[in-house]
Order: C-alpha cells, then sequence, then structure tokens
C-alpha cells in the first residue's frame, strides 16, 4: 500500500470523514482544491481526488496542476452513476474511480491492488518496449 494517501477535497467541503475513513489504512494528508497549486510532489503521491467534477472551473484547475499520470494510483471520487463525471476523471487520469458513498476498507483494498500492479509493470518492463527489442528505440 502507498505510504501516504493525499485526499484533495473540494473548498469548504469538511473532509474529516473522508480522512477519518481512510486514516485506518493510510497515512491520510487532506488538502483543498485551492491549495494544490503550491504542492511539488503530487506525482509522488497516490491521491484521492473528491470535487465536484461537473464544474468547469474546477475540472481546469486540476488539469493545470495534476500531472498527466504517474506509477501510483490516482482515484476520483464522483456521483453514483454519473457517466459524465467517470469519463472527466479518466480525461484527468483516474486509474481508480469510486462511486458515492462509497466502502473506505474497499478503497484501501483497491489501492493496495493498484499500487503492487504499478510496481509489477515497473519490475517488467510493462511501461515502454525496451531498446533493441521489437517496436523498442534503436
Amino acid at each position: 500500500m502507498p505510504e501516504l494517501l493525499r485526499s484533495i477535497h473540494s473548498d469548504g467541503t469538511d473532509a474529516k470523514p473522508l480522512t477519518a475513513a481512510l486514516s485506518a489504512y493510510f497515512r491520510v494528508d487532506a488538502v483543498p482544491l485551492s491549495a494544490i497549486e503550491g504542492i511539488d510532489d503530487l506525482s509522488a503521491t497516490a491521491l484521492i481526488v473528491d470535487v465536484d467534477l461537473s464544474d468547469a472551473a474546477t475540472v481546469k484547475r486540476l488539469l493545470r496542476c495534476l500531472p498527466r499520470r504517474g506509477d501510483l494510483p490516482r482515484a476520483f471520487v464522483v456521483a453514483a452513476e454519473t457517466r459524465s463525471e467517470r469519463v472527466q476523471a479518466g480525461v484527468l487520469g483516474a486509474n481508480l474511480v469510486f462511486a458515492r458513498p462509497y466502502d473506505p476498507a474497499a478503497v484501501a483494498a483497491e489501492f493496495d491492488r493498484a499500487s503492487r500492479r504499478g510496481r509489477l509493470d515497473a519490475d517488467l518492463g510493462r511501461r515502454r518496449v525496451p531498446d533493441g527489442a521489437p517496436g523498442g528505440g534503436s
């Protein structure tokens, strides 16, 4: 499991329920959306983003501040059965999507599975075709 889980939440919302639920499984750092522009290590931490993805300004801020991809899990919490938010989460680089309400134990298990999968991919070299292999660099 990742050592640190950074939880990004909408400004003015109470992050305590999410933080309390997940702190049994992770060391959680809750960050309001307005503060993510000052964080340099977003690509080096597992993320769970619980914001309103139907708001264009929020999506633009996330596009500007979040790294495109990383090896660590990046989860988004979306409104239940909202296809547009699921698509938006994918555009923002989600490799995990949870519908509200969600089970913290299931979130922890998925983060563990995703981080093990990322380590395995890196160990096996699946992130890129090796130089000299068919399709690889010369």
